[in-house]
């Protein structure tokens, strides 16, 4: 009689115990029964994990995340920077070159205008950061404020770097100037405008992928801002080329030839 008694009440101390222990949350230690990262669903012992921090989707910005500008001692340009993103977005800062600026708000876009002249000539970072409800967003551009006469800005290691490149570049020219000259063979020109076409219509795809891949969370800031300067500088050099090349047609007496070189830098 007293081993049943025993049994029973050995029994309904299990019943009694088991519930304030949580079946998915691990061990029970003394403090709160649940993980850090968990939350009570509202059902006795059932427990979900948060919702980790997120970045906020970045629907669209303007400019381009490198941004060049040409000023020169009487003309400047006020440029607005934006986002627009998939939530409202709260705590916002907007920094240049890390000091703190003043921008505009509407909705779910942010905003900021500023004003570059010959002063401003060189490198700079315009940065917005903010969050919403644990998510959080930060966003850059790189702008490289020049002279219109082509004077570079930028970091004494990109004035050199430009420089060259540029040397590279001008030789290239010159000995496809000579070919056409020596060989009066204009077929290897209209071989080159199709290269060229080729060569932008590739790089408007690998930019427009970029700028999927960077809105999906796919690659950095860091690594879309590095791919899209190597195409930007691709792009300048071809542009380049063209140009000389349409004057060089010109000197030729050849208006077709030169018409097509034209062709290839609006595009």
């Amino acid at each position: 009689m007293s081993q049943a008694i025993f049994t029973s009440f050995f029994i309904i101390g299990m019943v009694i115990v088991v519930p304030t222990g949580v079946s998915n949350a691990g061990s029970w230690d003394g403090g709160p029964p649940y993980k850090t990262d968990e939350v009570n669903d509202g059902s006795l012992g059932h427990y979900q994990e948060k919702p980790a921090n997120k970045n906020i989707i970045i629907y669209s910005w303007s400019p381009e995340v490198i941004d060049d500008v040409y000023v020169n001692d009487t003309v400047g340009q006020n440029i607005e920077y934006s986002i627009t993103t998939s939530e409202k977005v709260t705590d916002i800062e907007w920094t240049i070159d890390g000091l703190e600026v003043a921008g505009i708000e509407s909705g779910n876009t942010s905003s900021y205008m500023h004003e570059w002249n010959k002063v401003s000539i060189g490198s700079h970072t315009i940065r917005i950061r903010g969050s919403s409800m644990g998510s959080k967003v930060d966003f850059r551009w790189y702008v490289d404020v020049q002279e219109n006469n082509g004077k570079a800005g930028g970091s004494v290691f990109d004035v050199i770097n430009d420089m060259l490149e540029n040397e590279l570049l001008d030789i290239k020219i010159r000995m496809f100037k000579y070919q056409i000259s020596k060989n009066g063979d204009f077929d290897i020109a209209f071989q080159k405008i199709s290269s060229l076409n080729d060569e932008m219509g590739k790089r408007r795809i690998v930019r427009e992928s970029l700028r999927d891949e960077f809105k999906n969370g796919d690659i950095t800031i860091d690594e879309y801002v590095a791919s899209l300067r190597q195409a930007q500088r691709e792009t300048k050099h071809d542009v380049k080329f063209a140009k000389e090349m349409a004057k060089f047609a010109l000197e030729l007496k050849n208006e077709n030839l030169s018409r097509e070189f034209e062709k290839t830098i609006k595009k």
